[in-house]
């Protein structure tokens, strides 16, 4: 992966709407009057992280556009049986992409959070 490689929340309404694309691809039966509400929830109730991996546009704009190209959704929880955990919720790449190594790139990012 280059350098034009940006890993950050998804925040923003436009994020959202990206977001939204993917994860209707690993959720196919969930709506998309349901998911803002359901991720907000989540995300208040349950500390879910909705984090994305972007491809930076070559424009010559300062505040380049970016590309959504995979995504992961995780929380932190805890069990008696194996103290502190990451779960993986979610983690999806654009079917326009997948096979480029992606999400593969996201869980490497991921996993050295659970570290």
């Amino acid at each position: 992966m280059n350098s034009e490689m940006i890993i950050r929340p998804l925040q923003s309404s436009e994020d959202l709407v990206s977001a939204y694309y993917l994860i209707s691809h690993l959720h196919p039966s969930l709506l998309e009057s349901d998911f803002l509400s359901r991720l907000k929830q989540q995300c208040i109730s349950d500390s879910y992280h909705f984090i994305g991996l972007f491809h930076k546009l070559p424009t010559p704009q300062l505040n380049a556009p970016q590309q959504l190209l995979a995504l992961a959704g995780y929380r932190f929880a805890s069990r008696l049986s194996v103290g502190k955990y990451l779960y993986l919720a979610d983690l999806v790449s654009d079917p326009r992409f997948q096979g480029k190594g992606y999400g593969k790139f996201l869980l490497n990012h991921i996993e050295q959070i659970a570290i």
